[in-house]
């Protein structure tokens, strides 16, 4: 028997009759391709509606199957046939599956991973946008961040997901938390913090061991050249045993610091994380907890920055130390600072990674000083090269009060056209720029003065008898219109933040 219904609600008709008298049917024992509704659309229906409601009826319709016991065994065997909808085209209809596996999660009778593979829904997962991605974290979350297992079975999860698909384990753990309860996601950064903290301690006892055996290498190779014939006989016994023990070393090699992989994907894991439950951190009621963390977050963070040399590594350890306040990580914070006073062509580590420590120290509340050294090595910069050609007899631009001529002979830290890289990243990074809008008005205003005095130099070029051009004039260009595209937007974007937010506390 078929029904089919003209009328985009036939899921709600076919499939709830089909629901209601399964019993009637012996759907249990019948033909599925002749029992399980099809749906059919009238072609003089708006096509409009059907194109963005139709699509998803089927799922809602063996949405309703679910409900019926008796109609577990024959959808046990339809839903399979389904699993390709998981890469639709339709983001509603990869929705409305995602909805119908979470129906089956409930029902015993049926496993959600028997009709779309685990495999497929990391793939979608990695993809997916933000709306079906929260879906598959709540399908999942059971799987890989189980509440009731021992310690190692919780670590044994996380470590499987990272090694199944890395770009999946991070989508999963920046939502995880929204599917967790606030102390449950506290519990697991507090986990992940003890296991890192053991593995340091584990790495140190095996370099010293390391050490220890280099110092009396020389004395066992001699005592062992006096025992090779004897150990030659003992050999083929002892080597049944060490196959044996392999694979119990390859399980405790898997969760090392030698596995970089492994290693990388449980910082971004602590990064995500903290950073999706840090607005609730930062409530009265968690103060303690927050304190909590921080410290003990500090004790292996400075570890992980000496162990973790890796780009993609340091990117998350230098994340997560945002959350921390900077005299937690002293160390770290001046060093910071001093990479970026200190940075040249040569020695520029990239875009990604300047993004990381400028929106770091920002969190440090070091956005002052960020701001007041790109002023001193933009003014200098066009003042070194420029004024002294184009403004003969002296220079009509202003220079800021107390400021020492000596500076521009030396040479200009950081170099001009990176400290307007540091400026473009702090008025586009929306966390730096919220707080410079708010907090740091006037020494925003400084650092546009600043860039201002390329409208002076312009005019100077432009009324110069010279025709020389000057051997910086792409800096100046570029500093202009930095000035023109940053310091209407400035204001305009400070009026709109003083309206949404009474005050910014970082």
């Amino acid at each position: 028997m078929t029904f089919t219904d003209s009328a985009p609600h036939g899921h709600s008709g076919s499939s709830g009759m089909t629901s209601d008298y399964s019993g009637v049917m012996g759907l249990l024992s019948g033909q599925p391709n002749s029992s399980v509704p099809q749906f059919r659309y009238d072609d003089s229906c708006d096509h409009s509606r059907l194109v963005s409601h139709a699509a998803t009826y089927p799922f809602d319709g063996l949405t309703d199957l679910l409900d019926n016991h008796l109609c577990h065994p024959l959808l046990k065997q339809v839903l399979p046939t389904m699993r390709d909808h998981v890469h639709d085209m339709s983001e509603s209809v990869r929705k409305a599956m995602m909805d119908l596996l979470l129906k089956v999660k409930k029902i015993r009778a049926i496993k959600f991973w028997t009709i779309v593979p685990v495999e497929h829904l990391l793939a979608r997962l990695k993809e997916d946008s933000t709306a079906v991605c929260k879906k598959i974290v709540k399908l999942l979350i059971n799987s890989y961040m189980p509440l009731e297992q021992t310690t190692e079975e919780k670590i044994s999860r996380l470590t499987h997901l990272i090694k199944e698909d890395a770009g999946a384990a991070r989508k999963f753990f920046q939502y995880a938390p929204t599917e967790l309860k606030f102390e449950e996601s506290v519990k697991y950064l507090t986990l992940l913090s003890r296991v890192m903290l053991v593995l340091i301690k584990r790495n140190h006892a095996e370099n010293s061991n390391e050490n220890h055996n280099e110092s009396t290498a020389s004395s066992a190779n001699d005592s062992n050249a006096n025992i090779t014939n004897s150990t030659n006989v003992t050999r083929d016994d002892s080597s049944n045993q060490n196959t044996e023990a392999g694979s119990d070393d390859d399980e405790e090699q898997e969760l090392s610091l030698k596995n970089s992989e492994i290693m990388m994907g449980l910082i971004e894991a602590m990064y995500l994380m903290w950073d999706a439950i840090s607005k609730q951190l930062h409530t009265p009621q968690h103060t303690d907890v927050r304190h909590e963390l921080q410290k003990r977050y500090s004790v292996i963070i400075p570890q992980m920055l000496r162990i973790f040399q890796e780009p993609r590594a340091y990117a998350a350890i230098m994340l997560l130390s945002g959350f921390l306040p900077s005299t937690r990580v002293p160390v770290l914070s001046d060093s910071c600072m001093s990479k970026l006073r200190n940075m040249t062509a040569d020695t520029h580590m990239g875009v990604a990674h300047l993004q990381n420590f400028i929106g770091t120290l920002c969190k440090w509340r070091f956005s002052n000083a960020l701001l007041e050294m790109i002023a001193t090595s933009v003014e200098a910069g066009l003042e070194e090269k420029t004024i002294a050609e184009y403004k003969p007899g002296g220079s009509t631009v202003k220079k800021k009060a107390g400021a020492k001529c000596v500076m521009l002979k030396e040479t200009i830290k950081p170099e001009p056209p990176i400290a307007l890289e540091y400026l473009e990243i702090l008025l586009e990074k929306d966390l730096c720029r919220e707080v410079i809008l708010v907090d740091h008005l006037d020494a925003l205003t400084q650092t546009m003065e600043a860039l201002g005095h390329s409208v002076e130099i312009l005019k100077a070029m432009n009324s110069a008898e010279s025709e020389t051009s000057p051997t910086n004039i792409d800096f100046v260009l570029k500093t202009f219109f930095l000035y023109l595209l940053e310091c209407p937007s400035c204001y305009i974007n400070r009026k709109k933040l003083i309206l949404s937010h009474n005050s910014l506390t970082y």
